[in-house]
């Protein structure tokens, strides 16, 4: 009773303290002019990144899995293995050297998405949410960052989220920490940062029966499984730029600008990948009372403990041009010479010890891009393994945008080409564990992909259509391992975005369209959408508020499988179970104080149980989500 009285009146504390603090604050929008934020894609690119702070209509969206994909599928806890419904959205294979991380990798942070900083002010933002006391959903977001000297930043990110779950044993802890800091003085420039990964989440195995009507959840089936996912990373890139100083006048005083045309940098990252994996199942007999999720038992029949790793070192070396020369030539360009040293580590270690799994890879990506050929901007993209397991391995890609005007109005068109010839990942083919283990020889993945979309800022209309066709899809058959089909299966993904605005009402539609070839294999809802409409209210300067309701939905189709001690998730093909043709109803209240407060009251899936579905499923035998309130804040300082 005690507990629910503290938090009802820290709640309550944090809103009137919010109210009282109001003139103590700055306004958040000026930091648009004192604030830059941004990230390294490939360790090298640079790429602006807008503020947040003042995106009050949407914040009850703020999690990791909203912002990725309207349509995802977890194991029914917030941090738990999740999948993205809509095909486009999933991890890409080619760029991904862990297996066991895909499964969370939209929670994962490395030198290629953190953010860095330069500001003029010390900023700092804190963001909390809490739900009811069942699921005692809780995240923490910190980050604080200034400039020690003008050409001097460290930041700081600390973020946590856990959840106790709906049921017993699923319990989920997902730990991030991230250190960066980056010098810009004269010709040189320095991004330095070091990122901390830690998952600990419980995992039941699934709940029988899950997919009927009970008024109680039966018992899972396991309840002492634990995966642990531990991924580490130091990375350090430096750049010199090549050019002449040229003098120009601000303010009646004479001031020299570099002026590059030509840039060289270095990229080091030491990183290390680690999943455990363990349980204490017994094998079912007689005599025993075991789960019978497991036919084999290898090494061991009391517990499980099954490690993998890997640890690497990716050194690259960039050669670019810069803005006098693309200015002057009409044309960019970069190349990049890779090379990685990877040692894999799995079960089989402890038996053969002349397992050989360490591979020396060497890479070359080039890049051309123009803004004048044929009156647009043009890209010209391609990376080649020519070492190591991946050899041979390579992607290459097109790229073309271009304005034209529609109605008077300018729409921004866009055409992709890419091909993507590639080896299945190190563990698809060599996997040893006390439940499952295999040696594969898999045929390389040959992926085709073309796109072409349409984006109207001022009929805020956008709209896209996507075909890829994939030769060797790898899927997983637990008793078998991974396994390749060969044929082609095509998918069609169609996608429109589409908002409308009447006074303070303001209603937008997501609708995407899939076809797969093949359902057995690939299995997507043929229609995905998320509808959503807010009214606006403003109150002087002081407070803005959104009240709304959205709905997802999805049409019906075959659900996937998890398989816990592999980490990974696969169709049961012909024998899989049929969900969705289900929506998920929410209502939500926005507030946003004095532009550097802001607050969200949220209840998902308020309709649970009221369709005849009393625990409908994302993931076979894993019940989502019933009702659920939560309360977000985020507060930004700037001093």
């Amino acid at each position: 009773m005690t507990k629910k009285f503290n938090k009802k009146y820290f709640i309550l504390f944090i809103v009137f303290f919010s109210f009282a603090s109001l003139k103590a604050q700055h306004d958040s929008d000026s930091l648009k002019n004192i604030l830059l934020i941004w990230n390294l894609e490939d360790n090298f690119t640079k790429n602006n990144i807008q503020l947040e702070d003042s995106s009050a209509e949407t914040f009850h969206n703020s999690s990791d899995e909203e912002k990725w994909s309207i349509l995802t599928s977890n194991l029914g806890n917030f941090g738990s293995a999740n999948i993205s419904d809509i095909f486009i959205k999933r991890d890409d294979d080619f760029n991904r050297d862990f297996l066991f991380s895909s499964p969370y990798f939209i929670f994962l942070k490395n030198s290629g998405n953190v953010n860095y900083y330069n500001t003029r002010r010390p900023y700092t933002a804190v963001m909390h949410t809490t739900s009811t006391k069942i699921r005692n959903l809780q995240t923490i977001n910190f980050t604080h960052t200034q400039n020690i000297n003008p050409n001097f930043n460290v930041a700081a990110n600390f973020d946590f989220l856990t959840s106790k779950g709906q049921t017993d044993f699923q319990e989920t802890k997902v730990n991030t920490s991230v250190i960066t800091l980056n010098y810009n003085k004269n010709r040189y420039f320095l991004h330095a940062s070091f990122v901390f990964n830690k998952i600990n989440n419980e995992n039941s195995g699934g709940f029988i029966d899950s997919l009927g009507s009970d008024t109680k959840f039966p018992p899972p089936n396991m309840t002492e499984a634990n995966i642990s996912l531990n991924n580490q990373e130091i990375s350090a890139t430096q750049q010199y730029r090549f050019g002449q100083y040229k003098n120009i006048s601000y303010r009646d005083t004479i001031m020299k600008v570099l002026e590059p045309k030509i840039s060289l940098s270095h990229n080091l990252v030491l990183y290390k990948k680690y999943r455990l994996y363990s349980d204490t199942e017994i094998p079912r007999s007689e005599t025993t009372s075991g789960s019978g999720l497991y036919n084999n038992f290898f090494y061991n029949e009391e517990f499980t403990s099954d490690s993998i790793s890997l640890t690497g070192i990716s050194n690259k070396i960039k050669l670019g041009s810069e803005q006098v020369f693309e200015e002057k030539n009409k044309f960019g360009f970069s190349i990049i010479l890779e090379a990685d040293l990877k040692e894999y580590y799995n079960f089989k270690d402890y038996i053969i010890l002349e397992n050989s799994n360490v591979f020396f890879e060497n890479n070359v990506t080039a890049k051309i891009f123009s803004e004048k050929f044929l009156n647009s901007e043009t890209f010209f993209f391609v990376k080649y393994y020519y070492t190591g397991f991946r050899k041979n391995d390579f992607r290459t890609k097109f790229d073309l945008i271009k304005v034209f005007k529609v109605l008077k109005s300018p729409v921004l068109f866009n055409i992709n080409f890419e091909y993507t010839n590639y080896k299945p990942d190190y563990f698809k083919q060599n996997y040893y564990s006390n439940h499952f283990f295999w040696e594969n020889e898999l045929e390389k993945i040959k992926e085709y992909e073309g796109l072409i979309s349409f984006k109207s800022e001022k009929y805020k209309t956008q709209a896209s259509f996507n075909t890829s066709a994939i030769y060797n899809y790898t899927f997983l058959e637990p008793a078998k391992g991974f396994l390749q089909y060969d044929s082609i299966i095509f998918i069609l993904t169609a996608n429109l975005k589409k908002d409308f605005s009447l006074n303070k009402f303001k209603i937008s539609n997501n609708i995407y369209w899939q076809k797969s070839s093949n359902e057995n294999k690939i299995p997507l809802p043929q229609l995905a959408l998320l509808h959503s409409t807010s009214i606006k209210f403003q109150y002087k300067d002081a407070l803005l508020t959104y009240l709304g309701y959205e709905v997802y939905f999805s049409s019906k189709y075959k659900v996937l499988n998890f398989n816990s001690a592999i980490g990974q998730f696969y169709s049961e093909g012909i024998n899989s179970p049929v969900i969705g043709n289900y929506p998920f109803v929410g209502v939500f209240m926005n507030l946003k104080i004095k532009k550097n407060v802001l607050l969200s009251f949220k209840f998902q899936h308020i309709n649970s149980g009221l369709l005849n579905v009393k625990y409908p499923v994302q993931i076979n035998h894993y019940p989502v989500y019933g009702r659920l309130f939560k309360f977000s804040i985020r507060w930004t300082f700037k001093n």
